[in-house]
């Protein structure tokens, strides 16, 4: 029986017949990238240059508005280039990272050939028979995926990319708290006396702007809760990282198992769902969520998941289909759909969300 070690290099050894075939690679990851996004495609950039002599670009189609994100490239030093402008044939190397084909969380346009696939979401239907995938949803992060090659590599990352890595495992894992593997704990460990604390802790501590608090008062004044679950309708957002922010946030309400914020961006409904449960089925649950009206998936702590407005251009339609989505997901969950509680005492609950925004809109 082959080691840890051994698949490692095999699996290296598989990604570097592919690179070594080609002449330019474009890394693509989600929009509104991540930690986890961002420091995995940096990873991958540096095995293809150093490992197969292959000029990689980064890309990403919606770069991040988020505070940590924004530092995050900032301390990397990379400005990933708008995948949206970018002409794709000139690429005979396309690889996503912490995102797949067919998800909608990414600018790839539909049918575009994709030769690498490195993910650890679960994986989805739109993975061609010929591409190079390695996708392990049991990891909690795509960092630990990538720590693992440039370990399998012998390359030993500088205290950036170590930083990056770092905070990627820590962010998308809440500390190795949510969802992590032994994996991620292995990682953390390697990465941990490489990684610079200094600028990890300031990372972690960006200063905020003024809009992120106006984001903040109206998802408290909205937060409604049903019994063990809590839902925030925040109308329009600048970026979905605000929804996942504040689901993570509401998920420390005492009481509280469940959590769905969202809110529209770009002419979509985004939501974030969030759980204490450790095998609470997350993706799952969202998936048949926005079964018929869009896509959704994630880990068993943690989803999130779309769905394109009927009319971008009328606030009722957003309000309907909000109050449509937070009605099958107390479904599903099996709570009351009764008169909610707000989360601040003295709050009607008429005076909040969709639940209003839906009555008044009829």
């Amino acid at each position: 029986m082959g080691t840890k070690a051994d698949a490692a290099r095999d699996r290296l050894a598989r990604l570097l017949r592919l690179a070594r075939q080609k002449s330019r690679a474009l890394v693509a990851t989600q929009d509104h990238p991540d930690p986890d996004g961002i420091a995995s495609a940096a990873a991958l950039k540096r095995i293809l240059e150093e490992k197969a002599h292959l000029p990689t670009t980064l890309a990403s189609g919606v770069l991040s508005t988020r505070a940590e994100n924004r530092a995050t490239l900032q301390f990397l030093g990379e400005q990933p280039a708008d995948l949206r402008t970018l002409d794709l044939d000139e690429f005979d190397l396309r690889a996503l990272v912490d995102t797949q084909p067919g998800f909608t969380n990414h600018s790839l346009p539909p049918g575009t050939a994709v030769h690498l696939v490195i993910d650890h979401h679960p994986r989805g239907e739109g993975i061609s028979p010929g591409t190079v995938a390695d996708i392990r949803p049991d990891y909690g992060a795509t960092a630990t995926i990538m720590t693992e090659y440039l370990r399998a590599a012998r390359i030993t990352p500088d205290s950036q990319l170590a930083t990056v890595l770092l905070y990627g495992i820590k962010s998308d894992t809440q500390d190795l708290s949510r969802g992590a593997s032994r994996a991620d704990t292995r990682a953390f460990l390697y990465l941990y006396p490489l990684a610079n604390q200094r600028a990890l802790a300031m990372i972690e501590r960006e200063r905020l702007p003024r809009a992120y608090f106006s984001a903040l008062a109206r998802a408290l004044r909205d937060c409604r809760l049903y019994d063990s679950a809590a839902i925030c309708w925040l109308g329009p957002v600048d970026s979905p990282d605000t929804l996942a922010e504040l689901a993570d946030f509401f998920l420390r309400v005492e009481g509280v198992w469940w959590v769905l914020c969202h809110g529209v961006c770009e002419g979509r409904i985004h939501l974030s769902v969030r759980t204490v449960l450790r095998k609470g089925a997350a993706g799952k649950l969202v998936a048949t969520l926005l079964e018929g009206i869009g896509e959704g998936g994630g880990h068993d702590m943690l989803a999130a998941g779309q769905a394109p407005l009927p009319d971008d251009d009328d606030p009722r339609a957003a309000n309907a289909l909000a109050r449509e989505i937070e009605l099958r997901f107390l479904r599903l969950l099996e709570v009351p759909t009764r008169r909610p509680k707000p989360l601040l005492e003295g709050l009607e609950p008429q005076e909040q969300g969709s639940d209003a925004a839906g009555r008044r809109g009829g």
